[in-house]
């Protein structure tokens, strides 16, 4: 049984929302988990002009850090542990 049977969506949504609020780096890019489900997760990122570069794109790391956070959220909901 993974964790997010476990648990429930519910209960693992609210508790994935207070550790991503809890990070430094997530409360300034104001990008709060928007959704959960079995392998899944969508992260809320609003552009705002000190996530961009000099081309008027998305800084790389900005991207990066959100993905990251999104697979990590995604695989944890199929862990057995």
């Amino acid at each position: 049984m993974s964790l997010l049977d476990r648990i429930g969506v519910e209960r693992f949504f609210n508790r994935t929302q207070q550790i991503m609020a809890a990070q430094p780096l997530f409360a300034w890019l104001g990008a709060p988990v928007a959704a959960v489900g079995k392998a899944t997760c969508e992260i809320e990122l609003q552009l705002r002009e000190e996530f961009m570069n000099d081309w008027g794109t998305l800084q790389a790391a900005v991207l990066y850090a959100v993905l990251d956070a999104a697979t990590l959220v995604a695989s944890r909901t199929l862990a057995e542990d």
